[in-house]
């Protein structure tokens, strides 16, 4: 199996340590995971003499490893399939990611997108009386600044083929 097999290539130097996750059935009858390590013992020409190690019960890590996993494949979901535009950026305001709702709102290509800064020169935004809207006043810039959620900004991305009326909500994370 593949344990005895990694035992092997570890005892025959294939492998540079003895370290292994695998699943084991408890004595109570249960599955659990195993994390497995060990050393050996070599006399003074490099035989090897004596072998030891631990196995240690990881089930509750690999668990919560297991229910990270499903929660991130579900946020990836719901990310990509809302019809809402969604942006993330760091904390220095670099976008760091976007769902296709977020490339078809603004105009511009993921590739794009990932190029630019929140209070970039580059965004052309008008207020809703038509006046040229500055970085300070956009919901993303001003809940990063304040460190709170900003609700209903209203904002006109203009593009080459008009504007696009978008009513903006952020929150640092």
């Amino acid at each position: 199996n593949r344990v005895n097999n990694y035992v092997s290539d570890y005892l025959n130097d294939k492998v540079p340590k003895y370290e292994i996750v695998f699943r084991m059935k408890h004595k109570k009858g249960n599955l659990v995971w195993i994390l497995a390590r060990g050393n050996t013992v070599r006399d003074s020409y490099g035989t090897i003499y004596r072998m030891a190690g631990s196995h240690t019960d990881i089930t509750e890590k690999k668990e919560k490893e297991e229910q990270i996993f499903e929660n991130e494949k579900k946020l990836t979901t719901l990310f990509e399939l809302l019809d809402v535009g969604i942006s993330i950026t760091d904390e220095e305001g670099n976008v760091i990611d976007c769902n296709k709702s977020s490339e078809h709102l603004l105009g511009i290509s993921k590739e794009e997108h990932l190029k630019r800064n929140y209070a970039g020169k580059e965004w052309s935004i008008i207020r809703p009386d038509g006046t040229y809207m500055p970085p300070e006043e956009y919901a993303s810039v001003r809940a990063m600044k304040e460190n709170k959620s900003i609700y209903g900004v209203e904002m006109g991305i203009i593009k080459n083929n008009g504007v696009t009326w978008i009513l903006v909500s952020a929150t640092p994370l």
